[in-house]
């Protein structure tokens, strides 16, 4: 952090508040209700954690379900970071999407049938194969709202919109952890998992349709220069729609 830090070379001048205080952080909530593909990202971001949670059930799996003991749970905690690992270097090595919304719902979407099938399986290559599935898709997921985010929202904003969006990405798996373990009682372990890959699969494609600019929202070269090489910039229209 601190290289790349010191290799920002660009210094722009801060932009000036005319609020402050509890009215700034209104007019931060103000924006954010009035720009539904920022606020749907955000949605399902915190949906996709609430549903998916379930690193508490983890030691269950290990012990009862897959019966690999605490070599194995070792191994299902390691999994999805391995995952998130190899998701995170290829995107860097990847071209910039030009639907980073397309890309979060579809990163979501794949986020939850790693999930729905990991709570039905019963054995240990697949239920590894399956997390570690479910980390590239959670990077990628990340990485496509935090561009959407950080190119939609102007400078003045930009702090109160991100303080939002941690509430939403922090909220998310805590609670989603005690529903997980709640349900569990209930069902079972599995099948609570299982439950919650289903409940995120179907949060992306509700999302999808309500705000359909999300899918639509598109990335653009700036003008005079060509694809290859361009830096990204918000198409004219935004997915404002």
């Amino acid at each position: 952090m601190i290289a790349a830090t010191l290799a920002m070379w660009g210094r722009p001048r801060q932009a000036p508040l005319a609020t402050g205080g509890f009215a700034a952080a209104l007019e931060g909530l103000r924006f954010l209700r009035s720009s539904p593909v920022l606020l749907g990202v955000m949605a399902i971001d915190f949906v996709a954690t609430f549903f998916g949670a379930s690193m508490t059930l983890m030691p269950i799996f290990a012990e009862e379900i897959l019966g690999v003991g605490a070599g194995g749970l070792g191994l299902l905690y390691a999994a999805p970071a391995a995952g998130a690992v190899a998701g995170s270097i290829a995107m860097s090595l990847l071209p910039t999407p030009r639907r980073p919304g397309a890309g979060v719902l579809l990163a979501v979407a794949a986020y939850g049938a790693c999930i729905l099938g990991f709570g039905l399986s019963q054995v240990v290559w697949l239920s590894l194969l399956l997390l570690a599935g479910s980390g590239p898709a959670d990077a990628v997921s990340m990485a496509m709202r935090h561009a959407v985010r950080n190119l939609l929202t102007p400078d003045e904003l930009r702090g109160r919109i991100a303080a939002a969006h941690s509430t939403f990405a922090m909220g998310g798996p805590q609670l989603g952890e005690f529903e997980a373990g709640a349900l569990a009682a209930l069902v079972g372990a599995g099948p609570s998992v299982a439950l919650g890959g289903l409940g995120t699969l179907v949060s992306a494609a509700v999302v999808a349709v309500a705000v359909p600019g999300i899918g639509r929202y598109r990335l653009v070269a700036p003008a005079g220069l060509g694809a290859e090489g361009a830096t990204p910039r918000p198409s004219p229209a935004r997915g404002d729609d």
